[in-house]
């Protein structure tokens, strides 16, 4: 029986908790064969958040030897920390309601893991550093709204970007407001829940068709 290994990580309202829901057997291997032998937190919290860099450092250079992975795993060894230090400064302190705070940890949890991807699939700092600031409205990126999206990267006809938002909403949507397909056999025979996976299959059918003749390589086979 193969073990499940995303449980809809970008649904996390932490990074403490897009770690457990992201690419979860390699999270599994990082904690049992890095993280416990090099202390864990048995061994003050200074060690544990040196720790959880060694660790996050390592799991960069395991997916390639070049800096951009390596600075991808800082990152995410800083969010870490950073998420760790606020559970212990304020543990059961809570200024929101739950659903706002919620949308807010999720909405800055979702914002810190993108642009640490760019960096991941970046050639270089350099491509990565254009694209952060264009993201951030500082400068721009010498490719129009639609090439970005299309890049073809999504899309093969040229769309304006409008049209492209209300395109890409309905997944979103879905994605982040329907339940995993994990857990989809938990909740019994649902005529509404059968109509809204029916139109997400025509949805995502129709953006497979505009793909025809496209090709792109599987990520991991280069490792």
């Amino acid at each position: 029986k193969l073990p499940i290994n995303f449980d809809s990580p970008y649904k996390a309202t932490s990074i403490i908790e897009f770690w457990r829901r992201w690419h979860m057997t390699l999270s599994r291997f990082l904690r049992d064969y890095l993280y416990i032998p090099l202390g864990g937190n048995r061994k003050g919290k200074s060690r544990r958040y040196l720790n959880m860099m060694a660790t996050m450092l390592l799991g960069g250079l395991w997916h390639g030897a070049g800096w951009t992975f390596v600075i991808w795993g800082a990152l995410h060894a800083l969010y870490l920390t950073v998420n760790h230090l606020w559970r212990e400064l304020l543990p059961e302190h809570r200024w929101l309601p739950a659903w706002l705070g919620n949308f807010c940890g999720g909405l800055l949890t979702f914002t810190a893991v993108v642009a640490a991807w760019v960096v991941f699939r970046a050639a270089d700092m350099t491509q990565a550093t254009t694209m952060l600031k264009a993201m951030a409205g500082i400068s721009y990126y010498p490719v129009t709204f639609s090439e970005v999206l299309t890049g073809k990267l999504l899309l093969t006809t040229d769309l304006s970007g409008r049209d492209l938002i209300k395109l890409l909403l309905p997944g979103l949507l879905w994605v982040w407001l329907l339940p995993n397909s994990t857990r989809l056999k938990f909740l019994g025979n649902n005529l509404l829940l059968a109509i809204l996976q029916a139109a997400a299959v025509i949805y995502f059918l129709y953006l497979a068709i505009e793909q025809f003749g496209s090709y792109s390589p599987f990520l991991y086979f280069q490792f």
